[in-house]
């Protein structure tokens, strides 16, 4: 008897739990996993296209090159991790990403206005970069979308309070809100 009521308690149980959200949270942050990664490789596809784009201003656009290189640098200083999140990381991260930006539009327009913008291998990269930029501001959209899904669910009833008592997982870095505050 003691042991038919036993296994009615863990039916019961897991009936209960199985409906309640315990494993949301785990659920939700593997599915937010491979954009993010996805996202991360895309930012260094985009830096090696900045650094043959600013090899190839060199000599005709010299500060240019440098400014770029420069930003390029901070840029691939900061290397954020899905499973690590420091705000103020994200915050450099997203600032540097954003320099890049800044003197790769001044790189742009210094090319074109000196007349050199027809130059197919200048065109070829410049269309690289812009595709590449079109590309991570769809994978941001996507996976902010997930993080700050995962983050607010993280902060609801009751997985709040599973994700203390249970998963302990940490709010997902929100790459690209940064960008969306400054206006670029």
């Amino acid at each position: 008897m003691k042991r038919h009521s036993q296994y009615l308690i863990l039916l019961t149980m897991s009936l209960l739990l199985g409906g309640c959200g315990w494993n949301t949270l785990p659920e939700m942050r593997s599915e937010a996993q491979a954009p993010f990664n996805e996202l991360m490789t895309q930012y260094r596809l985009r830096a090696d296209v900045v650094l043959m784009l600013a090899r190839w201003a060199e000599k005709e656009f010299p500060e240019a090159s440098k400014s770029l290189n420069e930003s390029r640098s901070q840029a691939l200083s900061i290397e954020l991790g899905f499973n690590t999140y420091d705000e103020r990381q994200v915050h450099r991260f997203q600032s540097f990403q954003n320099f890049v930006s800044r003197d790769m539009a001044q790189l742009i327009r210094q090319v074109e206005s000196k007349g050199q913008g027809a130059d197919p291998d200048f065109q070829s990269l410049k269309g690289q970069f812009q595709r590449l930029d079109q590309k991570l501001i769809l994978m941001k959209r996507k996976y902010l979308t997930l993080a700050r899904d995962f983050n607010q669910q993280t902060k609801k009833f009751p997985h709040s309070i599973y994700n203390k008592w249970k998963h302990h997982l940490q709010p997902l870095p929100e790459v690209g809100i940064v960008a969306q505050k400054t206006g670029k």
